[in-house]
């Protein structure tokens, strides 16, 4: 019964760095799905947006209203680096052969970004056990939203 107390601080000490991990690991991965269900809905809306522009409209402003409505949006927890301004990053299109607009948007992880933090962690246990693959390009996010288009786009 003498050493009960010193058993129950070494079993915290040992246990205590696995609990802040994963703690740490479920907190990123919360950030990663915040941002991804954020981004994702703003290409759904994208594309509803530009579905239902006519052709009058099309002809004569194209797709910069759509653009618009997005120009000063964020992801809530900068885990990505994403600006709906650069046409890198978000863009839709018109494809004739099917008739649907497009929408695409790429949110990468920089080091600008507190995503980094986590892929640097992931990346070093991939050489723990022995890869030597850099998976950051892995976690970006690349999300693509067709809708057919009520109007011809031409």
């Amino acid at each position: 019964m003498k050493f009960q107390k010193g058993q129950s601080i070494l079993e915290f000490a040992f246990i205590l760095p696995f609990f802040l991990f994963v703690l740490y690991f479920v907190f990123y991965l919360c950030s990663y799905f915040a941002d991804y269900l954020y981004l994702s809905s703003i290409v759904r809306d994208s594309a509803r947006s530009a579905s239902v522009i006519t052709t009058e409209d099309y002809q004569k402003i194209g797709y910069s209203d759509v653009y618009k409505n997005y120009s000063d949006a964020k992801l809530p927890l900068n885990f990505y680096e994403w600006s709906p301004d650069n046409r890198n990053d978000f863009n839709v299109s018109y494809v004739k052969s099917s008739g649907n607009v497009q929408v695409k948007a790429w949110a990468k992880i920089t080091e600008n970004t507190s995503g980094s933090t986590f892929v640097h962690i992931v990346n070093g246990l991939g050489k723990l056990i022995g890869s030597d693959k850099d998976i950051t390009e892995s976690f970006d996010l690349k999300i693509t939203y067709e809708m057919r288009s009520e109007n011809k786009q031409e």
